[in-house]
């Protein structure tokens, strides 16, 4: 199956797109999220297991979104270290041209700690906080009669508490349903979150892509992070001074593998 999918909602092409990356664990809501925005209907799942670092890219108006399988504490056992390092090559290949903006997804519950090792993989590895980043929770249309904002506003200093800090968080609801009396109550609840997100991913993207600083460097510390979360049977961990070959070698076990992959990075 391919790990790294395209999908194009038919519209004119009008210039280079801005990307974001739409990140969280598993079941929160991030495909929801992207087919309200884009009007699609992708599958979505309660469970990601083996996914890790899978992507997707949706082109919508002015963004290029990328939706990714994130760190989920159910994976450990099941992921494998040759297919997630692929996964990861070709995450980064994708954002080669910069990011723009980095959307946080998670379900109104308690904070765990998979969240925060999203969190740092995205904000902190892999973008050193040099991209903005929007949070995103969903799960709020039990509060639309009020306010979907009450949970986020309540809530916020528990984020800033664990070190997740954001230039805004936003309520929404793209829940759907089969049965006519709950969808006619989800049905205007989703038109207002779609143009309450949409504002906010244009209110908070970068007036273009930033670079991500030095791909190789990206990659040691994503895959440090990723191991240090699954734990040792994953390992090696990639050291300083070793080349990316000589990791790509010791995961794959295939000399002219490793150094074709080790090239791709580099080049980037």
């Amino acid at each position: 199956m391919a790990t790294h999918k395209k999908f194009k909602p038919a519209e004119p092409e009008s210039g280079p797109k801005k990307n974001v990356v739409v990140f969280g664990s598993s079941g929160q809501g991030k495909t929801s999220i992207l087919n309200l925005l884009c009007g699609l209907d992708l599958a979505t799942s309660d469970a990601a297991i083996g996914c890790t670092f899978d992507s997707t890219e949706i082109a919508f108006e002015e963004f290029n979104f990328i939706d990714t399988a994130g760190l989920n504490e159910t994976d450990s056992g099941t992921v494998t270290a040759e297919a997630s390092l692929l996964k990861l090559v070709k995450l980064l290949k994708s954002l080669q041209n910069g990011v723009a903006l980095l959307v946080f997804v998670k379900r109104q519950g308690k904070l765990l700690a998979h969240d925060k090792a999203n969190y740092d993989m995205f904000v902190n590895e892999m973008t050193k906080g040099a991209i903005p980043i929007l949070c995103l929770i969903t799960g709020c249309e039990e509060d639309a009669g009020v306010d979907m904002q009450r949970w986020p506003t309540a809530n916020e200093a528990h984020f800033n508490a664990a070190g997740m800090e954001f230039a805004s968080i936003v309520g929404c609801c793209a829940k759907k349903s089969s049965n006519p009396a709950f969808e006619a109550i989800f049905a205007p609840i989703r038109v207002k979150s779609k143009q309450l997100v949409l504002d906010a991913i244009r209110g908070h993207a970068a007036a273009e892509n930033v670079e991500l600083p030095n791909t190789s460097e990206v990659l040691r510390r994503m895959w440090n992070k990723f191991c240090g979360f699954f734990g040792s049977f994953l390992k090696p961990f990639v050291l300083v001074s070793e080349s990316l070959q000589k990791l790509f070698l010791k995961i794959t076990g295939d000399p002219v593998k490793a150094k074709a992959l080790a090239g791709e990075v580099e080049g980037l």
